[in-house]
């Protein structure tokens, strides 16, 4: 499984944007909510989700290998 970083937008009680990064993820966006999750076994609903966030909380997401 791949790399998946979040760019978070500014707060105001931070003048730069945060970066979280997450190993051996997938990714998905469900009803506007970026959901970081690792899959487990062959079943598609067997899943540990490690984080999600909000559509106005994080400016873009990607992969990295």
């Amino acid at each position: 499984m791949a790399t998946v970083r979040v760019i978070l937008r500014q707060s105001d009680d931070h003048a730069q944007s945060r970066v979280e990064e997450f190993q051996d993820v997938k990714a998905r966006v469900v009803h506007g909510v970026l959901q970081i999750y690792r899959p487990h076994g062959p079943s598609a609903h067997a899943e540990e989700i490690i984080a999600e966030f909000q559509d106005a909380v994080y400016l873009y997401w990607r992969y990295f290998d």
